[in-house]
């Protein structure tokens, strides 16, 4: 599969689900917006966030999230269409939740 970010009208909403499936396939994570979006995914705070720049790089074919969110209305229903539960990035997720952990300590409990 071609790059195909640079042309929104190349993409379908089958071909959008059969992305996100093949994502999941590959490297095993549910794809939120920071998998679909390098940008964003450097400017979050997510430990993993060069990986996924540098498999949306490397790979070359992934579509973009704005496309994604133009054919979908939102990452959540294409999540849902995926066939997956949705849900926010799980290391954004883990993050709040070390940082609960850490406050925790903080306070002696």
């Amino acid at each position: 599969m071609a790059n195909k970010t640079a042309n929104v009208g190349e993409w379908t909403q089958d071909l959008l689900i059969e992305a996100g499936r093949l994502y999941h396939k590959k490297y095993g994570e549910v794809p939120t917006q920071a998998h679909f979006y390098p940008n964003g995914a450097l400017k979050s705070k997510r430990q993993d966030r060069e990986i996924l720049v540098q498999r949306f790089n490397e790979d070359a074919c992934w579509p973009s999230s704005a496309t994604i969110i133009k054919h979908f209305k939102s990452f959540g229903a294409y999540q849902r269409a995926c066939g997956f539960e949705p849900t926010r990035s799980s290391a954004d997720a883990s993050g709040k939740i070390q940082r609960l952990l850490d406050l925790q300590k903080e306070m002696g409990s």
